[in-house]
This record gives structure tokens, C-alpha cells and sequence, in this order.
């Protein structure tokens, strides 16, 4: 390719030779035509360039150089930055099959924790609020308190819920369950406090609402409300808290690293976990929106809940998540790596 150069271009433009060079390989055979080697050297000459580039638009430099610089930069950014088609879905294959089970089985500590607090908190609530369900409003919210006993509506008796409760409540269910598992990823960086404030919350509430339910004996149409999403969806919360520990434990203990070198190295972990925790969270929307509000009796409805539960910890703790999480599913690809 000719180059409107004079010679007033100093050495810098072997750089701008070599990355037209490269280009013109990638469009004749793709990026799969240059080596490991050209890849990493493809994005430190885009790289290079675009600093040239800026220094040049900033300048008095000849508007010809500015406009093949820019034809330069425009072509290696699309080359750099381009994931063919084949490689985004196998990439998402492999974060599906591989990477985000056997990330969620590496993290089981914090699982475990995430899932102490939260089903510990339901179960001290629900015991409290079963024993005597005026204690339920401590942790129900005010609107949907009455749809669990006395205090201006009816104590439901004979497996029924008020009229026109069962539809906002499961939509407040949910939504609730969405806000709570982000603010418990996200409370991680507070050192793991706001975390675990946020599954302690959500469990006091949810085992709160349960308790007062039993107690009036509403159980199958309030399960038949909750389990469908809600058991993929409460799993889904306990995961956003682990990834969330997960960040919050590296600021507390960051070992031989600096507090901030151990948060950066957490949160690959983190962020795999919570990425494939709003996948679940997909799911339930799905169960939500087109299992609960069908007219099926009680107990299919239930049933999907169970079934997606143990089909969605098959998938987390089961062949798929056997062995170490491979190394290079944490590395950045050939042509975003620094020189």
C-alpha cells in the first residue's frame, strides 16, 4: 500500500508499514492467519499508533498523515477488538459447561457461609413468626403482612390467599430477590459487612412470611406462589452473596498481597459467579412469568420448583464442575494482552 509520506516522517512510520503489513494479512486470511506472536504484536502497534495518532491530530501535522493514521487505527481496532462468531459462542460454551461450574464449586467456602446466613436467618424467622405470626410483621413488609393474619383482613383459613394478594406479592417476591443478590455482590467491596447484612435481611423476610403462612395453614397456595422461581431464584441470592464474600474476604485477609492486588485477583472469581447468577435469575423470570400464573393446580407448580432445583445443582456440583478451574479462562485473549 503506498503511503502519503514525505520526508519530514521520521522512524515512527516503519511501526505504520509493519501494522499495515499485518492487516493486510488478517484481510486476506483472518486472525487465525497470524501467529501468537503477531497477534500480541497487532495490538501493541494498535496501540502504538493510536498515540501517534492523537500526538499528530494534536499538532500541525500534514492532514494526509493524519487521515492514513486514522485509516490505520480504525482498521486495527476492528481487527484487535473482532470475535468471530464461532469463537463468541464457543466462548460462551465453554463459560456454560466449564468455567462458571467448576468456579462455583471452587468457591464453596464462601457458599457455604452465604448459606448459613441466609437459610439460618429464615429459619430463626420462620420459627419466631410460626410460633406467633404477629411476630411476622418485624421482618414482612407492611403491604403484604396482612395476607399472613389478623390486623384488618381475615385469618385465611382452608388453603386460601386474599384476593388479588398473589399476583404484586410474587412480583415484589421477585423483584426483591433481583435487588438483594446484586446489593450482596456488590456489598463485597465493603469489606463482606454489606453482604452479609443483605442475605440476613432477605432471610429474616422470607422466613418470616413462610412462618406466618404455616402457621394459618396456607401453605400450598403460597408455595405453589414462591417454589416454581423461587428455588432457583433464593439459590441465585446465596451465589451473589458467595461471589460477594468472595471480594470481601480478599480485602480482609489479602495474604502476601496488597489489599488491592488480592481484590483484583478475586474478581475474575467474583464477577464468574455473578455472571452466571444472573443466568439463574433469567431462569426464574421465565418460570415467573409463564409457569406461576398458569392455571395448573398447586402441586405441578410446585414440582417444577423442586425439579429445577435439583437439575440446577446437578449442573453446579456435578461432572461439569469436577477439577481446577483452568488457568487460561482467567487470562485475557491474544489481542487484548499488554506487550
Amino acid at each position: 500500500m503506498a503511503t502519503p509520506f514525505n520526508s519530514r516522517v521520521d522512524r515512527r512510520q516503519r511501526d505504520w508499514h509493519r501494522l499495515a503489513a499485518l492487516l493486510d494479512k488478517v484481510d486476506q486470511g483472518g486472525l487465525k492467519a497470524l501467529s501468537g506472536a503477531e497477534l500480541a504484536e497487532l495490538s501493541r502497534l494498535h496501540r502504538r499508533v493510536s498515540s501517534h495518532l492523537a500526538q499528530a491530530q494534536g499538532g500541525a501535522s500534514d492532514p494526509d498523515i493524519v487521515a492514513y493514521l486514522n485509516g490505520l487505527v480504525v482498521r486495527s481496532h476492528n481487527a484487535v477488538y473482532r470475535v468471530p462468531t464461532g469463537v463468541q459462542w464457543r466462548r460462551v460454551g465453554a463459560f456454560l459447561t466449564d468455567t462458571y461450574p467448576r468456579t462455583v464449586r471452587k468457591l464453596w467456602p464462601y457458599v457455604l457461609v452465604a448459606s448459613l446466613v441466609f437459610f439460618g436467618s429464615g429459619l430463626f424467622a420462620f420459627i419466631l413468626s410460626y410460633s406467633d405470626p404477629t411476630l411476622a410483621r418485624l421482618f414482612v413488609p407492611a403491604q403484604f403482612a396482612g395476607a399472613i393474619g389478623p390486623g384488618g383482613m381475615p385469618d385465611y383459613q382452608g388453603n386460601q390467599l386474599p384476593t388479588g394478594i398473589m399476583a404484586p406479592l410474587s412480583a415484589f417476591i421477585m423483584q426483591n430477590n433481583i435487588k438483594v443478590g446484586f446489593t450482596a455482590f456488590a456489598g463485597g467491596v465493603l469489606a463482606g459487612v454489606y453482604t452479609l447484612y443483605a442475605l440476613l435481611q432477605n432471610g429474616l423476610m422470607v422466613g418470616g412470611l413462610s412462618g406466618g403462612m404455616h402457621h394459618y395453614g396456607n401453605v400450598l397456595p403460597y408455595y405453589s406462589l414462591i417454589v416454581p422461581h423461587g428455588v432457583v431464584e433464593l439459590w441465585a441470592i446465596v451465589l451473589a452473596g458467595a461471589s460477594g464474600l468472595r471480594l470481601g474476604w480478599a480485602i480482609i485477609a489479602p495474604g502476601r498481597f496488597t489489599r488491592w492486588e488480592a481484590l483484583k485477583r478475586a474478581a475474575p472469581e467474583a464477577a464468574t459467579v455473578m455472571l452466571g447468577t444472573v443466568l439463574l435469575f433469567v431462569v426464574a423470570a421465565l418460570i415467573e412469568g409463564f409457569v406461576t400464573p398458569a392455571p395448573l393446580p398447586a402441586w405441578p407448580k410446585v414440582w417444577v420448583g423442586i425439579i429445577s432445583g435439583i437439575l440446577m445443582l446437578a449442573y453446579q456440583y456435578g461432572p461439569l464442575a469436577r477439577g481446577p478451574v483452568p488457568e487460561e479462562a482467567w487470562r485475557p485473549s491474544a489481542g487484548n494482552t499488554d506487550p
